[in-house]
């Protein structure tokens, strides 16, 4: 876990020091890992993607395409799955809120 973490945190650190100059080869370099980000995919609010990192933070979030009828049938499955773990633990949040 510990590794897991220094790896990531290297990634944003990575991504937080570019520095411009030719898009093409920054584009090819730019710092990436799976990480579990507000960003709504097939409405589901949070869900781990690649997510890109430049000199501002988060520059964006891969898409999730290409995907083979039974890796679309388990990624639904998946997300329907993460919605309703989200819809639990926001539940639980606002009923514990002080």
């Amino acid at each position: 876990m510990a590794y897991s973490a220094a790896e990531f945190i290297d990634t944003v650190i990575r991504g937080l020091q570019q520095q411009g100059g030719d898009y093409q080869q920054q584009k090819k370099a730019t710092p990436s890992a799976c990480a579990y980000v507000n960003w709504p995919y097939q409405g589901c609010e949070f869900f781990a993607q690649v997510t890109s990192f430049g000199p501002e933070g988060i520059e964006g979030v891969q898409p999730i395409d290409n995907l083979s009828p039974f890796e679309e049938k388990r990624m639904i499955e998946t997300v329907n799955k993460v919605k309703g773990d989200v819809e639990k633990g926001m539940a639980y949040v606002e009923a514990h809120q002080n």
